[in-house]
C-alpha cells in the first residue's frame, strides 16, 4: 500500500509542510479582553457599520465591516486595521494541491482516499512495531537491526503518532466536506429581541464584555438602528445571545458537541494557533518521503520466494524476517558443500515435507517481536510435533539481548524437539546482533561433532569500513615480543559503537580478517585497541608498526560480549583479552566488579596501570594481576584459586556473571578452575551459559 501510494502520498505531505509555515510565522495575538478591543474599534476613523469581529484560531483578530457599501474584512491589531495580506501564489497554489490536486470534488474525494490510506498505514505500522519492540516498553528504546529497516523504525517511533493523528483529522474534514459528517455548525433559529431604549450604549461599556479575548471565536453585532436586534457572542464552548441595550444575557446555547470537535480537527490537521504543533506537523511530514525511501529499500532486500537449494540427508533449514539469517545459512551451506556433506537448504516451513529425506537438522531462526515466528516459520512448531520418526538436530538462535525476548522462538523450536526425545548434535546456543565471530565459534563446534572440516564461512555484513587516524600509540615489551595500545581518532562523524563490540582488519595478502576487540567506552573521543604483536601475523604487525598519523582501514562489528544489567560481575582475562572489561568498567558504577587479569609484563609499566589503579583505590573493581614474568610466577588460574571464595559468593550466593575474554588455549584452563571452584555446589559453567550467566570473548 505505502509503494502503490507513495507519490502521491508524497505530494500531500509536502504541500502540508508549505501550508504548516504560515501558523509558524503569524505574529503573536492581541491579549487584553472584549471590551479592550472593542474600544479600539471604536476610535477607529472611517469604520461605521460592523457586521462581525472574529478571531482566527491563531489568535488573530479580523472586522468584517462595511465600506462604500461592501464588506470587507481587515485585520485589526494594536495599530489599527490593516488589509489582509493576500496569501502568496506558492501557497494558493499549495493549498488548492493539498485540498482537491486542482480537480475540485473528485480531488477531494482522492485526498480523503489518500488520508484513509495514512490511517490504515499508521495503525498496521504501530502493530508491526509492538511486535518488532516486543511490547510497549520496548517503544521507548532505539530500535534495533541495521541499515534502511532501522532508520525506518526509528523514523515510526518519532513520527507515527502525528501522522495518525494527521490521517485521523484529514479523514474528519474530507467528510465534513462532503457532508457525510454534520460539522454541526450552530443554528440561531429564534431570536429574543433587545430592549428598546432611546440612546444604545457603547459596546465596550457593556460590562458582559469584560472577558478575555482569548475565549472569544466572533462576535456577531447588531444591525445598525435596529433595536430590536442582539449581539451574538460566540465563545470555546458557548453562543450567548446579549441585550444591545443594557448588556444583559438573554440566551445561553452550548455549542454542539460536533461543531466542537470539527473545529478541534481542523487545528489538528492545520496546526492553526497551535505554534508548536504546526512545527510537529511539518516535520513528521517530511517523515513521509523518508518513510517511502528506507521502506522501499527495505521491500527491495525481502526475500521474494522461499531460498531452497537441494535436499539432503543433512538440511539447512531457516526462519528469517528481513532474509539476515538466510545470510548465515547459506555461508554455512556453502563450507558444508564444499567440505563434502550432502547438505540441502530450505525455510523452516519446509521441515514437515522434508522429513522422509532429512537425518538430520540444523536449525538457524530469528524470532520476530515478543516471541512470534518469523515470516517463513510459522508453520514449524506444529509441523515438528508432527514428525514420525526421530532425527539428529541443532537449533541456532539470532536476535538482539537487550531484548526480553531474546532468541525466545528459537528456544521454543529447540524445546519442541527434545520434548519429542531427537537427538540433540549441539546444545541450544544463540548469536546476538548478527555476530560473525560468535557465528564462526559456532561452525567449528558444529564442525567437531559432525567430525568434518568446516573452514569458518565468510559472512557479507552490511558495516562499511571507515578511515581511522593513529592519534597515540604505546609499546609494552616483553621477552616474547610487544603489546600494542593503539588510540584511533574516526575520519569524519564519530564511530557508534558499544562496549564488547570488535573491529575488523582485513589483511593486504587475501587472508581471512581479524578481529580486536575495542577497549574504549562508548562516548571516549578515541577507539582504543590492545594488539599482541605475532611476527608471522597478517594484521597484527600493520597495527602494531603503525606511526601516528598514519591510517588505518577498520570495519565495526556488532559483538554478543555485553555486560549485564544486573547483579555482580566475575571479569577474567588472559593477555590483551582485557580490552573490552576496560571499556565496560569506565561505563559502569555502583556494581560489584571482580576483574583476575594475567599477562607478562613487569609489575610497574603494563596497558591500562592507572586507570586500573584508580578504580581500585575508588573501589570501583576489585583488581587481581598475575604475572607471569616475576618469580614466583603466577597464572590467573592460582589466583582464582586463592580467591575462590569470592566467585563462588558472587556467583552462586550473588547471582552473578562469569565473563572470560582470552585465548582459546588458557579459557579451557580457566573453565577447568572454575569446575573445582563450583563442585561443591549443584551448579556448573554449563547451567549458567543456559541462564546466560556464563559468557565467553575466546580466539
Amino acid at each position: 500500500m505505502g509503494l502503490i501510494f507513495a507519490p502521491l502520498l508524497i505530494v500531500l505531505a509536502l504541500s502540508g509542510v508549505v501550508l504548516a509555515w504560515h501558523p509558524l510565522t503569524i505574529s503573536s495575538p492581541m491579549e487584553g479582553s472584549i471590551s479592550d478591543a472593542l474600544r479600539r474599534i471604536e476610535n477607529l476613523n472611517g469604520v461605521y457599520e460592523i457586521d462581525k469581529l472574529e478571531r482566527s484560531p491563531a489568535g488573530q483578530l479580523m472586522l468584517h465591516h462595511y465600506r462604500d457599501g461592501k464588506l470587507v474584512k481587515d485585520h485589526l491589531d494594536v495599530t489599527g486595521i490593516v488589509p489582509l495580506k493576500i496569501a502568496s501564489g506558492v501557497e494558493r497554489t499549495a493549498k488548492t494541491l493539498h485540498r482537491e490536486f486542482f480537480i475540485g470534488n473528485k480531488g477531494r474525494v482522492l485526498t480523503g482516499t489518500l488520508a484513509a490510506v495514512m490511517a490504515v498505514m499508521c495503525v498496521t505500522g504501530f502493530i508491526l512495531m509492538l511486535r518488532r519492540s516486543g511490547g510497549f516498553g520496548g517503544l521507548f528504546k532505539p530500535a534495533y537491526g541495521s541499515g534502511a529497516g532501522r532508520t525506518h523504525a526509528l523514523v515510526g517511533q518519532l513520527c507515527i503518532l502525528p501522522l495518525l493523528v494527521m490521517a485521523l483529522s484529514g479523514i474528519w474534514l474530507c467528510l465534513s466536506a462532503f457532508g457525510i459528517i454534520s460539522d454541526g455548525a450552530p443554528r440561531l433559529g429564534d431570536i429574543p429581541s433587545s430592549t428598546q431604549v432611546d440612546a444604545l450604549p457603547l459596546p465596550s461599556n457593556l460590562t458582559v464584555f469584560e472577558r478575555p479575548l482569548s475565549d472569544l471565536k466572533s462576535l456577531v453585532f447588531p444591525i445598525d438602528a435596529d433595536w430590536f436586534d442582539v449581539f451574538v457572542l460566540e465563545t470555546k464552548a458557548e453562543l450567548i445571545i446579549i441585550d444591545q441595550a443594557n448588556g444583559t444575557v438573554i440566551d445561553r446555547r452550548i455549542l454542539p458537541l460536533p461543531y466542537r470537535i470539527s473545529q478541534l480537527m481542523y487545528k489538528l490537521h492545520s496546526g492553526e494557533g497551535m505554534r508548536i504543533w504546526a512545527g510537529v506537523l511539518a516535520i513528521c511530514a517530511l517523515a513521509i518521503p523518508a518513510f517511502t525511501v528506507t521502506g522501499g529499500l527495505v521491500w527491495l532486500k525481502r526475500p521474494r520466494k522461499p531460498v531452497s537449494e537441494g535436499v539432503g540427508e543433512l538440511m539447512i533449514f531457516v526462519g528469517s524476517e528481513n532474509g539476515s539469517t538466510w545470510e548465515f545459512a547459506k555461508s554455512l551451506f556453502i563450507v558444508m558443500k564444499r567440505a563434502g556433506e550432502d547438505v540441502g537448504i530450505a525455510s523452516l516451513n519446509a521441515i514437515g515435507k522434508m522429513e522422509k529425506t532429512t537425518k538430520r537438522a540444523l536449525i538457524l531462526t530469528s524470532t520476530y517481536g515478543n516471541g512470534d515466528a518469523p515470516q517463513n516459520a510459522g508453520q514449524a512448531l506444529d509441523q515438528i510435533k508432527k514428525l514420525s520418526c526421530p532425527i539428529k538436530f541443532a537449533v541456532l538462535g539470532f536476535g538482539d539481548r537487550q531484548f526480553s525476548s531474546f532468541c525466545s522462538y528459537a528456544f521454543s523450536i529447540q524445546r519442541t524437539f527434545s520434548e519429542l526425545n531427537h537427538h540433540e548434535i549441539l546444545p541450544f546456543d544463540t548469536i546476538n546482533q548478527k555476530c560473525p565471530q560468535a557465528f564462526s565459534q559456532w561452525t567449528e563446534k558444529l564442525g567437531h561433532a559432525l567430525c568434518l572440516p568446516l573452514t569458518v564461512p565468510k559472512i557479507d555484513v552490511a558495516n562499511k569500513s571507515r578511515v581511522m587516524t593513529v592519534k597515540d600509540i604505546r609499546h609494552y615489551k616483553d621477552k616474547a615480543g610487544r603489546t600494542s595500545l593503539i588510540r584511533l581518532k574516526p575520519n569524519g562523524r564519530k564511530l557508534r559503537y558499544s562496549t564488547g563490540d570488535l573491529v575488523q582488519l582485513a589483511p593486504r595478502d587475501g587472508a581471512e580478517p581479524r578481529h580486536y576487540s575495542i577497549a574504549s567506552p562508548r562516548r571516549s573521543q578515541t577507539l582504543d585497541l590492545l594488539v599482541r604483536e605475532h611476527m608471522q601475523g597478517h594484521c597484527s604487525p600493520i597495527l602494531c608498526r603503525a606511526e601516528r598519523g598514519s591510517k588505518i582501514r577498520l570495519t565495526h562489528q556488532k559483538h554478543s560480549f555485553r555486560m549485564p544489567s544486573s547483579g555482580p560481575v566475575v571479569m577474567i582475562a588472559t593477555g590483551t583479552g582485557i580490552a573490552p572489561f576496560i571499556g565496560m568498567i569506565s561505563e559502569t558504577k555502583n556494581r560489584k566488579i571482580t576483574l583476575f587479569w594475567g599477562h607478562r609484563y613487569i609489575k610497574n609499566d603494563f596497558p591500562f596501570m592507572n586507570e586500573l589503579a584508580c578504580w581500585q583505590a575508588n573501589k570501583r573493581v576489585a583488581f587481581y594481576p598475575a604475572f607471569s614474568n616475576v618469580t614466583p610466577a603466577q597464572r590467573v588460574q592460582d589466583l582464582m584459586r586463592i580467591h575462590a571464595s569470592i566467585i563462588s559468593d558472587d556467583i552462586i550466593g550473588g547471582e552473578g556473571t562469569v565473563m572470560i575474554c582470552g585465548s582459546l588455549a588458557a579459557a579451557h584452563d580457566i573453565r577447568a578452575v572454575l569446575f573445582e571452584i563450583f563442585s561443591t555446589s549443584s551448579i556448573t559453567p554449563e547451567d549458567l551459559k543456559r541462564q546466560k550467566r556464563f559468557l565467553e570473548d575466546v580466539y
